[in-house]
């Protein structure tokens, strides 16, 4: 059994001389959450209610003069509802593991309970930030998993926006390019950038009807960025304008404007779980009213029945005999796309060239013994 003589005289933890503290956190994605791309819903109860009115178009037919008019047919209305997801953390705090232990960072100060706790929150509060970053990036793909193998990342519980709103996700489509992996400075997408941009916008303002939006948005693994950063259709147009030095800058901070679009380079995950497939794009609209939404639910203790939810809770209780504190840090949080059908999912693939072409092929091998016939 350790003594509290032998805790103290531990130079990694007790009250001691230190040359430098060094506090290392790993990169945590933040791409999403930095958009500001959801509208806060706080809620009274754990059930979101999103409410749909469908408005069409007809053309009125022409009837004789004097005749009865065609009856109008009225707008429908319906109501989908959505179960806002639980993510409680749970932490202890023993007495015993704070004997004699120095505060980080100081060489002669020995730590607080209270230091103690708060900085076990913040801890706690961090995987809550990634955990947000991951849901509010599934309501971009339209796909939201609430929990996964933590081995494998595999999904074990998810909810499907295209089956809640009943409607068919878009199919995946495939922008081909000629590349390398890594991309090289002389690959080429082998259509248009332009024209298959263009072509999402199209869909995305038939689905949208009456609203309009400003702008898309492509949140793109590193390959996909890659080939859109180094295609000569989008560097072309960067050249000899002050915009040219976005295409020198550093991958943190750096996104593409083109053709309407913004591509967002995103890197980072949990583990070897990256958020965004290397060859992956996820496109989506922005500028329209309420299309991402985010809800959340009141947490589940006494004092907050009732009450309009918070984003975030935290709670302490001391222990049995006072033994120790028992932390804890929820969040009842749900991204939604109230549209799914415009998000859209692109994978960049390896132009294959087609018969017409490929080069032709080389000429057959000569047959010396023919020469030397025909020759006698």
């Amino acid at each position: 059994m350790i003594t509290l003589t032998q805790l103290m005289a531990n130079p990694l933890f007790s009250v001691y001389s230190l040359t430098a503290a060094i506090n290392r956190l790993p990169y945590q994605p933040a791409v999403i959450s930095d958009m500001d791309l959801y509208t806060p819903r706080p809620l009274f109860t754990t059930v979101a209610l999103i409410e749909r009115q469908f408005n069409t178009l007809s053309l009125v037919p022409d009837q004789p003069r004097g005749a009865p008019g065609v009856a109008n047919v009225a707008e429908t209305r319906d109501i989908v509802s959505m179960l806002v997801p639980h993510f409680p953390l749970v932490d202890t705090i023993a007495a015993d593991s704070l004997l004699g232990i120095r505060t980080f960072g100081s060489d002669n100060t020995l730590q607080g309970v209270n230091d103690a706790v708060s900085a076990r929150i913040a801890a706690m509060d961090r995987k809550h930030d990634i955990t947000l970053e991951w849901l509010r990036l599934g309501g971009v793909k339209g796909v939201i998993v609430t929990a996964v193998n933590r081995d494998t990342g595999a999904p074990l519980r998810q909810m499907d926006l295209f089956h809640t709103f009943n409607v068919d996700p878009n199919p995946v489509q495939q922008w081909p390019i000629v590349w390398a992996t890594p991309p090289k400075a002389d690959d080429a997408w082998a259509s248009p950038i332009r024209s298959l941009v263009f072509q999402m916008m199209t869909s995305i303002a038939l689905e949208l009807g009456g609203q309009t939006f400003t702008d898309l948005c492509a949140i793109c693994g590193l390959d996909f960025f890659n080939a859109i950063a180094v295609a000569p259709e989008v560097r072309s147009t960067f050249v000899n304008t002050p915009a040219a030095a976005q295409l020198r800058t550093t991958l943190f901070g750096m996104s593409i404007p083109y053709a309407g679009c913004e591509f967002i380079p995103y890197m980072g995950g949990v583990g070897n779980m990256a958020f965004v497939p290397p060859d992956t794009a996820y496109f989506f609209p922005r500028g329209v009213p309420d299309l991402f939404v985010e809800a959340y639910a009141p947490a589940d203790y006494m004092e907050t029945v009732n009450t309009l939810a918070l984003p975030r809770y935290a709670k302490q209780e001391l222990m049995e005999f006072d033994k120790g504190v028992m932390v804890e840090t929820q969040q009842n949080v749900l991204p939604i796309c109230t549209r799914p059908k415009v998000l859209w999912t692109v994978q960049a693939v390896p132009h294959v060239a087609s018969a017409l072409e490929a080069p032709p092929p080389p000429p057959p091998p000569a047959n010396r013994d023919h020469r030397q016939r025909a020759a006698a």
